[in-house]
C-alpha cells in the first residue's frame, strides 16, 4: 500500500511496524487522510492539509477497532477539511497561542467601535458597505486567511454592478485591514493593498443646461 488505496478497517488493523521506521499510508477516499504506523506499531490517523500558507499534519486520533475506527477517522477528516476551508485553524498549537483569528464579522465589531471613538464622519457609510457587500461574502471567514485574490474577486463582482461601488469596497477593506493587521499574528501584510480595483471613473465632458444652472443657483442661494 505504498500508493493511495482504499483503506479498510481490516487493512488498517493488519498494518505492521516497519523496520525502517515510521510509515504513512494515504487513503483514496478522503484527500489528505493518512494512517501513520510508528516504529512501535501504533497506528494514528492524520490529515495532511494546507492551513493558511503552510502544509500541516493534523492528528485526528489513534486507531482503535471499537473507539476510533476508519469510518470515524474519515468523518472527522471531512469535518476538519470543512473547517479549514471556512477559514478556521484546527491545529492545537494555534489555539494554545491564541493564534486563532476572529472572523471578519467579529473583528468588524471592534473596528466599528474604533471608528466611533475617532469620531469618523463616514462611519455610517462604512457600516452600510460592510453589511451590504463585504460581510455577506467573507464575513464568516477567519480574518487572517482572506487573500488578495478573494478581495479582487469580491471587488470585481461589486464593480459589475457599479465601478464606483467596487472602488469603495476596496478602500473600505484596505482601511479595515490597516486597523486589523496589528491584531493578526499570522497575516504578513494587508491583503487589500495589492488587490485589484476598478479604474477611476472618467471625467465627464458636459455643460449644465440653463434649467440645471438655475436650480444650482437657487439651491446655492439658500446655503449660508
Amino acid at each position: 500500500m505504498d500508493s493511495k488505496t482504499r483503506l479498510t478497517d481490516a487493512k488498517v488493523k493488519g498494518l505492521k511496524a516497519s523496520v525502517t521506521g515510521q510509515v504513512e499510508y494515504p487513503d483514496a477516499d478522503v484527500p489528505g487522510l493518512r494512517v501513520r504506523v510508528g516504529a512501535s506499531g501504533k497506528k494514528t490517523f492524520i490529515l495532511r492539509k494546507r492551513v493558511g500558507r503552510n502544509q500541516a499534519n493534523i492528528t485526528l486520533g489513534q486507531y482503535h477497532e471499537d473507539r476510533f475506527t476508519l469510518a470515524a477517522a474519515r468523518k472527522k477528516a471531512r469535518e476538519t477539511i470543512s473547517d479549514i476551508e471556512a477559514g478556521k485553524d484546527p491545529r492545537p498549537e494555534a489555539k494554545a497561542k491564541g493564534h486563532q483569528a476572529g472572523t471578519v464579522r467579529n473583528m468588524f465589531e471592534g473596528y466599528k467601535k474604533h471608528l466611533v471613538a475617532k469620531g469618523n464622519r463616514t462611519t455610517s457609510q462604512t457600516i452600510q458597505i460592510f453589511e451590504n457587500d463585504i460581510l455577506p461574502a467573507i464575513g464568516d471567514r477567519s480574518a487572517d486567511t482572506v487573500t488578495r485574490g478573494e478581495i479582487t474577486r469580491l471587488v470585481d463582482k461589486v464593480a459589475e454592478r457599479a465601478p464606483g461601488a467596487g472602488r469603495l469596497v476596496h478602500a473600505q477593506l484596505r482601511a479595515f485591514y490597516t486597523w486589523a493587521l496589528p491584531r493578526l499574528d499570522r497575516l504578513e501584510g494587508n491583503p487589500a493593498t495589492y488587490a485589484g480595483r476598478p479604474p477611476p471613473a472618467r471625467a465627464r465632458d458636459r455643460v449644465l443646461s440653463d434649467v440645471e444652472l438655475r436650480a444650482v443657483w437657487n439651491a446655492a442661494d439658500k446655503e449660508p
